[in-house]
């Protein structure tokens, strides 16, 4: 447990289990979708510095500045649209490069050239691919999810889900080499979901949509760290140094 002094007073995060686990790898916090560890980056970073990352990475729903969103902003308390979230997972897919989406009349994937203006970097291609070598490791997500989960694909998937407070709202995003799919559940109303979350709402969904349009787009196979320069070394799983 750890407490972040705030504008809006003291803020004390916790995982979606309530569980905190004590030194744990990048790895295992990302794919396993705990919240600790996100908070921690975070506030590294700056809330700036990550709203600033988002805005770049086509989220132009978040309108207010850093200081409303706080650190919380890394757990997604920011409005954002479900075209806005799975075009910001797509600059993943295209090696950290972002570009504007458009409405396509064909389900060709040949039907409309891509779009060349407006593309702009968010991050660069070696963190764009562990990022997505993490969120597609079915190892990495077993501590936060357990062995068996909707996100088991018979090809490479960068998947990572979220689930807001009082089970509102729940999404699930997966990314292959080719195409994206973002899913969201939850009531039109607003009122809240009973004890539905993530994995087990917006997940099936995903599972069988991802599927679906694999049959009619090859999904290809996602850019491995090494292929951009990342170098694989042995590192203390407790100190986190070499």
């Amino acid at each position: 447990p750890k407490t972040y002094s705030t504008a809006t007073g003291p803020y004390q995060p916790r995982n979606y289990d309530r569980r905190f686990r004590g030194p744990t790898r990048i790895r295992e916090a990302l794919a396993s979708s705990y919240n600790v560890p996100a908070v921690d980056v975070a506030s590294s970073l700056g809330a700036g510095a990550l709203l600033q990352t988002l805005r770049l990475a086509g989220f132009q729903s978040l309108q207010r500045d850093a200081e409303y969103y706080g650190l919380g902003l890394a757990l997604g308390n920011g409005d954002v649209t479900l075209i806005e979230l799975a075009n910001g997972y797509r600059a993943l897919a295209n090696g950290g490069e972002w570009q504007p989406w458009t409405w396509r009349l064909t389900s060709s994937p040949t039907g409309a050239p891509p779009a060349t203006a407006g593309v702009r970097r968010v991050i660069s291609p070696a963190a764009s691919a562990i990022v997505l070598d993490i969120l597609s490791d079915p190892a990495a997500r077993i501590p936060g999810f357990g062995t068996s989960t909707p996100f088991d694909f018979p090809f490479p998937v960068g998947v990572k889900t979220g689930t807001s407070r009082h089970f509102t709202d729940n999404w699930a995003v997966g990314t292959t080499r080719a195409f994206t799919v973002a899913v969201w559940a939850g009531n039109f109303s607003g009122h809240a979901m009973e004890g539905v979350s993530g994995v087990t709402g917006a997940g099936p969904l995903l599972h069988r949509v991802v599927m679906a349009v694999s049959r009619h787009v090859p999904p290809g196979v996602l850019t491995t760290p090494a292929e951009v320069g990342a170098v694989s070394l042995p590192v203390c799983r407790l100190s986190g140094l070499r």
